[in-house]
């Protein structure tokens, strides 16, 4: 599976990366799925994803993760958001996320 390739966002910043981290049980590889979100829209019309800091943490420990979509990838992240996400994972429906080292 190839790297995954960011698609661009719109260039008057009226949009956000948004993920949808898919269901899973906290030991199942951590698969996700990339959209965009209309900032005039959220809150209102889309629902309004949740936030997550999670740039810090050592650089050099990594996992990869699996993005699903057009062109399916794998993404590398640290260690410890690859950890926090499995904590936020529900095992039965698909939570919608904005993750500053991932959706950025």
């Amino acid at each position: 599976m190839d790297v995954y390739k960011y698609f661009p966002l719109k260039a008057d910043l009226s949009e956000i990366r948004v993920l949808s981290l898919l269901p899973g049980d906290f030991e199942s590889p951590i698969i996700i799925s990339m959209s965009t979100a209309a900032l005039i829209e959220l809150g209102t019309i889309a629902p309004f994803p949740e936030a997550l800091s999670y740039v810090w943490g050592p650089f050099n420990q990594r996992r990869e993760i699996i993005v699903k979509g057009d062109e399916d990838g794998r993404l590398s992240i640290t260690t410890n958001l690859a950890e926090a996400l499995k904590y936020l994972r529900s095992s039965t429906r698909a939570s919608l996320l904005w993750v500053d080292a991932i959706c950025s």
